[in-house]
């Protein structure tokens, strides 16, 4: 059996990341503006002290404030691949393009701590898998953590053209920009 401690992602992750209630730290929905906190350990943490290579990868999201203490890379994760906001565009890195979907917000996309200008394979999803992959292909031969977000359910719905393609037929309607 398995069990999420909130029906939302955010307080989702932050029950996962601290171990403890999402109410505990103020965290109720997605767009709640406590969340991850400054005091306590993450699970990144007490994994990288016990000796294991950690990392994250994909959505951040954790609330609050994008403090320096709010980053991945300063709460236990040594490789990091992420954005703090609730949701991002599938083909573009660039955070100066408007955001026209309707999404909680538009930050940059870093990659160990430094903002990207785009991916390296073109689309968010690819990116998201081939760091998870190069981060277990340079840690199989020792212990790792490796936390993992994927955007897939979050808007926009944004798809490469051979799997729109391959269901257009449905005719289900969704953006696809490249």
């Amino acid at each position: 059996q398995a069990y999420a401690s909130a029906p939302m992602s955010l307080p989702s992750r932050v029950g996962l990341l601290t171990g403890c209630y999402p109410a505990h730290n103020g965290a109720y929905k997605v767009d709640t503006v406590q969340g991850l906190p400054q005091e306590g350990q993450t699970l990144g943490e007490y994994m990288h002290e016990g000796g294991y290579a950690t990392a994250m990868i994909g959505k951040w999201h954790a609330g609050g404030e994008f403090t320096e203490w709010q980053r991945p890379e300063n709460r236990g994760f040594e490789r990091t691949f992420y954005w703090h906001d609730s949701t991002h565009d599938y083909w573009s890195a660039d955070t100066g393009r408007t955001n026209t979907w309707g999404a909680v917000g538009y930050a940059p996309i870093y990659n160990q701590g430094t903002p990207i200008e785009h991916y390296d394979t073109g689309y968010l999803t690819t990116d998201i898998a081939q760091h998870t992959l190069d981060f277990v292909d340079d840690n199989h031969h020792r212990p790792f953590f490796l936390y993992v977000c994927h955007h897939c359910s979050h808007r926009p719905l944004q798809v490469p053209r051979e799997v729109y393609d391959k269901y257009a037929e449905l005719g289900h309607e969704r953006s696809l920009t490249a």
